[in-house]
């Protein structure tokens, strides 16, 4: 008789860096290509097969006798809290696009910039994916490929570390046993990493292209209680199902319900909001009155990198946005603005959102 397995058991490995393609999962032939995936949350692939039955075939009954398998499906939501070397993973799978280069410094040689932006869908539709290993103890050991982010957030309150999710969408293999075991997680385990808390956050709004008119949310009493930044993607989910493709659940085996060939984005929408406050001089209700242009700037400032000039830095950048509400509740007796703007795309910069990342990890693509 086994032992039951307790959630603490759990241990995860992610893609190094994104899958060459969506149909060719990372391999596991060496451990390098992946790294310890540290999540918070206790959630576990869903595997869905979706079926059809026979009911309003002519069987001379009023109930299904049978069922076919149509289609096979994997997803699972992740919640982590970030650092300044991980959330760079993170982001690129969210984003689509990323584009590393070293600040123009003395002795910064090890320091990167990395932009992330969203993909250009005029050039390709499909989303990046990673390889995702499951373990649980002795009891589950599971690959998982093609995980493409549905949706990604990032927030912030009161004094602890920063969390972002992601929702996850497979191609619905899975793959038992993965090829690695549990204890090659500690080859690849993460060590020396940079949190970002919510202390370390600056949100600024200013008008947008000049910058003037300079509001900080998080200076002279005007305390920011709460934010948070999410990207939701449309995905082409039902068109992955591709006619002709042959591929199956099981490998050959046309009855087994069929599998993603791709996972294409249709569209995506960047959402924003954050609680501050309220002062005598907030511009804010003037502000959303008017749908006044504004730029919003998200600064997370962590420790010094080595000895060089340079911090770790997590910076959100929205050049073109409106507030489309501006509430006044009550948070431990205090009222605040609690303020939700919508983003826009700036034709000037060609963005909606940018968010830049300094650390010192050399690359997220190789």
């Amino acid at each position: 008789m086994g032992y039951p397995t307790h959630e603490q058991e759990r241990r995860y490995l992610r893609s190094k860096i994104p899958q060459t393609n969506y149909l060719t999962e990372t391999s596991t032939s060496n451990v390098a290509n992946f790294k310890e995936f540290l999540v918070k949350d206790k959630n576990l692939t869903d595997q869905k097969v979706l079926t059809e039955d026979n009911k309003d075939e002519s069987t001379g009954r009023h109930q299904a006798t049978d069922e076919y398998k149509t289609t096979a499906d994997t997803m699972v939501t992740k919640e982590l809290a970030i650092s300044a070397e991980e959330v760079g993973r993170d982001l690129l799978l969210a984003t689509g696009s990323v584009a590393t280069t070293q600040p123009d410094a003395i002795n910064a040689a090890a320091v990167k910039r990395h932009a992330f932006k969203m993909q250009d869908l005029a050039v390709s539709k499909q989303a990046p994916a990673m390889t995702l290993i499951e373990f649980v103890g002795s009891v589950i050991n599971r690959l998982i490929p093609s995980y493409v982010v549905e949706d990604w957030g990032l927030k912030g309150e009161g004094t602890s570390r920063l969390t972002s999710s992601m929702g996850l969408h497979g191609s619905g293999l899975i793959v038992e046993p993965s090829g690695l075991d549990i204890t090659d997680v500690d080859d690849v385990v993460l060590t020396n990493l940079h949190p970002f808390t919510h202390s370390m956050v600056h949100l600024v709004v200013a008008d947008s292209v000049s910058l003037a008119n300079e509001e900080d949310f998080s200076a002279d009493g005007n305390y920011l209680a709460s934010w948070s930044a999410n990207l939701k993607k449309k995905l082409l989910l039902d068109e992955g199902y591709i006619p002709g493709a042959a591929r199956y659940l099981v490998d050959g085996d046309e009855t087994s319900g069929a599998v993603r060939t791709e996972c294409l984005i249709e569209s995506y929408e960047w959402s924003m909001d954050f609680q501050a406050r309220l002062l005598a001089g907030s511009t804010a209700l003037a502000a959303v009155r008017s749908k006044k242009k504004l730029d919003i700037a998200i600064d997370i400032i962590g420790g010094q990198i080595g000895a060089t000039a340079f911090n770790y830095k997590l910076s959100i950048h929205a050049p073109r946005v409106s507030y489309e509400t501006v509430e006044i509740p009550s948070g431990n007796g205090m009222f605040c603005v609690a303020i939700k703007p919508k983003i826009f795309f700036d034709t000037a910069s060609s963005k909606d959102v940018e968010i830049i990342l300094i650390n010192d990890v050399a690359s997220y693509t190789v």
